[in-house]
């Protein structure tokens, strides 16, 4: 089998292997580009029942597009079919370079995406930090607040014992972390 390397156009014959392998990865010896080439000329044994509809439809569909290729080329400009399928492959290359630089293209565009900072994120951190803020403000004028407002003095005794317990609860886990390292 003759394989041409998209990118400089290098030849290479490979013997046909019978294998299981619907392609194989491989990688030019002159401009060390890579590709997969699939395996056309083998004897299909998969087990699988999907993956021999699938290797059977991709045999059926480069024999039509060959077949396709050949009947509306000018076969004249060529000198052999292998010329053919060296543009063939070299217009496959072209569109694999084109589709590697949007890829590069759009990494790029969600890497500065990324690195900026979201608008929920930071309204997120806006909201709890409000939040807290509140909470810390009740607490620390629970006592001024049950003399200005008498009405919220039982859910401020209320709320007051439970920030306390909370804090308890707090210390002693840390506490109990502190003295299991420390064993």
């Amino acid at each position: 089998m003759k394989v041409f390397c998209p990118n400089c156009d290098a030849l290479y014959e490979i013997k046909a292997v019978e294998s299981n392998l619907i392609g194989i990865d491989v990688q030019c010896l002159k401009c060390t580009q890579e590709w997969y080439q699939y395996n056309f000329f083998k004897d299909v044994k998969i087990q699988s029942d999907d993956n021999f509809n699938l290797s059977k439809l991709a045999i059926e569909e480069y024999k039509i597009s060959r077949n396709n290729l050949i009947e509306t080329q000018d076969t004249t400009t060529f000198k052999n079919k292998d010329d053919l399928v060296k543009t063939r492959i070299q217009d496959t290359s072209d569109r694999l370079k084109e589709t590697k630089q949007l890829v590069v293209e759009t990494q790029s565009n969600k890497v500065t995406t990324k690195s900026g900072m979201n608008i929920w994120t930071i309204m997120g951190f806006c909201t709890i930090t409000v939040i807290l803020g509140i909470f810390y403000i009740l607490y620390e004028l629970n006592t001024q607040l049950q003399k200005e407002i008498p009405s919220t003095k039982e859910f401020l005794l209320i709320y007051k014992l439970f920030i306390d317990q909370l804090i308890d609860l707090i210390k002693h886990f840390f506490y109990t972390q502190k003295l299991r390292m420390l064993l």
